[in-house]
């Protein structure tokens, strides 16, 4: 059982070094968006920041709702949400479609971290 936690907690670990990584990422991205898409800086402002908005909604309605329902099938419906979002995000075009997808991503990563903390909580009992 303590090799099943311990697995258990190393993909929780990778899962939330992944969703930090993505915060990252799309910052690193920007200037390749803004050549390939037409963005200035004002529109580019937008899609890093609306991402923000939701993370803080995501964040407190996330609290709630993690210690409301069940948790491992909340956590693979976020892990899925993510990687549907991953691929659309890719597949935008308008600064607007980037900006659903942002404040998606925000929305689902934020809530995210309350499920991966009642994961790891239930585990250590």
């Amino acid at each position: 059982m303590r090799g099943i936690r311990l697995l258990v907690l190393s993909v929780i670990w990778l899962g939330s070094f992944f969703l930090a990584f993505d915060r990252v990422n799309i910052s690193l991205a920007a200037p390749g968006i803004m050549s390939e898409l037409g963005f200035d800086g004002m529109q580019m402002g937008f899609v890093l920041s609306i991402y923000y908005w939701g993370y803080l909604f995501g964040n407190f309605s996330g609290g709630i709702i993690s210690d409301q329902l069940r948790l491992r099938a909340l956590s693979t419906g976020m892990i899925l949400m993510w990687c549907v979002l991953t691929a659309l995000t890719g597949a935008c075009h308008t600064l607007w479609q980037f900006g659903v997808v942002r404040l998606l991503f925000g929305l689902f990563e934020g809530a995210n971290r309350h499920f991966h903390r009642n994961l790891a909580a239930a585990l250590g009992e």
